[in-house]
């Protein structure tokens, strides 16, 4: 499947608690057409008892060495079986002690492969945890994309059962040199706060898959600060929709200048209002390619 794409490209999906077999793979299909796949949809599919009162349980199937070492091996098979260029990892909510607990392994190999997008959603992982694995895992991937909420209620619960904060919460937000922190927040629109890279955070989500954009080219986003520590946050001054456009364009057209093309020749066969809307498009996209100060797909 990978070989008749062009783009040749996969990703790896991680569920989190409470979720079926049949429901991770509804969602892993409506993230393969959410990024207009060029290439294949994997899921790991892990046995959750899929219930709310099944945490427990869930809990102590992510801590199952045998399996985290499956999810190692499966990961590892993926980057150098399927002749994928790119190899991407999504993982949700608990799903990430998975990742995290088998990026470990992988670290830990003289062979170890390197990833190329790898994207932690609401990651249901205890802070204590994270910040031990993190500079033994943090070189296993090109970057790592934290996204995070103040609204997440499911990891708020999650931190209350644990006795521990989880990273995934923006309350106390995770910092850390080599992973792009973004906080969802401002995005929530009221929700939860547990799905926004797959909804309301679903443009930005695209431009890490899709280009690699650092978080400096993402006009939906603006700098923050902890404590001195800067990380990345919804409340950028560029309309979301044309900068999920200028992205989508890109990405159709197969490079920026192909896409300005595209634009130059259409903005001359329609109307004032249509030109106008056409060339601040064009304005924005040789904006976000030229305004950073390292290359799209920079860390």
């Amino acid at each position: 499947m990978v070989d008749a794409t062009e783009r040749r490209e996969v990703f790896v999906f991680i569920h989190g608690y409470n979720t079926s077999f049949e429901g991770a793979a509804i969602r892993t299909a409506q993230l393969a057409v959410d990024m207009n796949l060029d290439g294949a949809p994997i899921l790991y599919s892990w046995p959750s008892r899929a219930s709310l009162l099944g945490y427990a349980a869930d809990t102590d199937t992510a801590a199952d060495e045998v399996l985290i070492q499956d999810v190692a091996d499966f990961l590892t098979d993926v980057a150098g079986r399927t002749g994928a260029e790119r190899v991407h990892l999504v993982a949700h909510s608990m799903g990430n002690r998975f990742l995290v607990r088998a990026l470990d392994r992988i670290a830990s190999r003289a062979d170890r492969v390197r990833f190329d997008e790898v994207v932690m959603a609401a990651p249901d992982v205890a802070v204590d945890e994270f910040q031990d694995t993190w500079p033994r895992i943090m070189n296993t991937g090109e970057r790592f994309t934290l996204y995070a909420s103040r609204r997440d209620r499911a990891l708020q619960i999650s931190a209350r059962i644990n006795g521990m904060h989880r990273i995934g919460d923006a309350r106390e937000v995770v910092v850390n040199t080599g992973l792009q922190t973004v906080d969802t927040t401002a995005a929530s629109a009221g929700l939860l706060g547990h799905d926004d890279f797959a909804g309301s955070a679903l443009a930005d989500f695209r431009a890490v898959m899709w280009l690699s954009l650092a978080p400096d080219q993402r006009c939906v986003l603006e700098t923050a600060e902890d404590d001195g520590r800067r990380y990345w946050a919804f409340g950028g001054q560029c309309p979301e929709q044309d900068f999920g456009d200028v992205t989508q364009m890109v990405r159709a057209n197969g490079s920026v200048e192909a896409a300005l093309s595209k634009l130059e020749t259409d903005m001359i066969s329609v109307g004032v209002a249509a030109r106008q809307e056409l060339g601040r498009k064009r304005d924005l996209l040789r904006a976000l390619f030229t305004q950073a100060a390292s290359p799209a797909g920079a860390p």
